[in-house]
């Protein structure tokens, strides 16, 4: 299964959102929502926890090993950076934080043993507030799972797994799936709550309509290529891998692809895209590259491909046995490409491909 890895950066962090009733089909429309923006302010208070860690006075070593310590600094964090908003605002914001938070099918597990666990009364509150009743339940069901709740959510944590992917309460480890699936599944959706109640606030409607009007190419970018990202589905072998291209448009295709190829080297160098499950459609990306009309980087990508043994193994644990073995000089070969990804070509190239195929996002306009 291939697991894509985001940069957490300004334009990285929003969300995917199904923007069409079937984005998977050939001349799929796409409309950039106000809830993307939301999303995007709101996932910024956790980078700017972050970077309250990375900048404090305190050892930051020190600091990672103090879990409750960790859980009042991202509440004290958050609850700051929204200090100066008006109380409507603020609610969207954490509404927000909470949808943020809650993504990656874990939400009881994430919400209750992660950092933003400082945040549990917090969330509770915003939802009795805005009568998000169900999601409120389901949070308030998931505390009650816990035989101890205390201060420390790594201890939490640790009541259920011994980090070691050894289920030490498996009434506790069923309990919290079966609350995230109900809480992902809970109505309305906390994205769609928080744009509703920005509605309700003409000065806030008019920015968010003028912020998502203003969205850049790399945003809609961004936001198109995480929408038919799943039409690829799961696979784990090169033969799942081809069935699962193959039932897509050409252009879907490519655009999945080199976006695969873009996210691995940007967040670890060339090197990782061939070290990953990504590098399994290494031949996909270098033909897509070429239909793009990039031969300089296909013939990166095809550069990448001959450092292995032919022909190339796109099975990723044979890849990795036979990398393994490589040399500096080899590995260098594949880190050096890198800078392919980086240059911004493929970018201007997907979003040409995106346009000319009618699958460019267009800005939700507000009633």
């Amino acid at each position: 299964m291939l697991a894509r890895l985001v940069a957490v950066t300004a334009a990285g962090v929003m969300a995917a959102l199904p923007a069409a009733a079937d984005p998977c089909k050939a001349g799929a429309k796409f409309t950039y929502p106000v809830t993307e923006i939301i999303q995007t302010e709101a996932a910024l208070l956790s980078v700017a926890y972050y970077l309250a860690i990375a900048s404090s006075d305190t050892d930051v070593m020190a600091a990672l090993e103090n879990p409750t310590a960790l859980a009042k600094a991202y509440r004290d964090t958050v609850l700051a950076e929204t200090a100066d908003l008006d109380p409507v605002e603020r609610d969207v914001r954490l509404l927000g934080l909470l949808a943020w938070q809650a993504q990656g099918g874990n939400a009881a597990l994430t919400l209750t043993t992660h950092d933003s666990a400082g945040m549990f009364d917090d969330w509770l509150a915003v939802l009795d507030r805005r009568g998000l009743t169900e999601h409120a339940q389901i949070l308030r069901a998931a505390k009650a799972l816990f035989p101890i709740w205390g201060d420390d959510p790594q201890a939490r944590y640790h009541q259920w797994s011994d980090d070691q992917g050894n289920e030490l309460d498996p009434v506790l480890g069923d309990g919290l799936r079966d609350l995230s699936a109900r809480f992902e599944a809970a109505e309305p959706p906390l994205l769609e709550a928080a744009k509703s109640l920005a509605m309700t606030q003409p000065a806030l409607k008019a920015r968010y309509q003028k912020m998502v009007l203003a969205a850049d190419d790399y945003a809609l970018l961004t936001y198109l290529s995480q929408n038919i990202g799943g039409c690829a589905g799961d696979w784990w072998d090169a033969a799942e891998a081809d069935a699962s291209l193959a039932r897509l448009p050409q252009a879907h295709v490519d655009l999945i692809v080199t976006d695969f190829f873009i996210a691995e080297s940007l967040n670890g160098s060339a090197h990782q895209f061939f070290y990953n499950a990504s590098g399994t459609v290494a031949p996909q990306v270098r033909d897509a590259l070429r239909r793009m009309g990039l031969p300089e980087h296909a013939a990166a990508i095809e550069r990448g491909m001959a450092v292995f043994p032919a022909p190339y193994p796109r099975d990723t644990e044979a890849r990795r046995a036979v990398m393994s073995g490589f040399t500096e000089a080899q590995d260098n070969q594949l880190y050096d490409l890198t800078g392919y990804a980086d240059d911004g070509m493929i970018f201007e190239a997907m979003i040409k491909l995106a346009k000319a195929e009618g699958l460019w996002p267009t800005p939700e306009t507000l009633p």
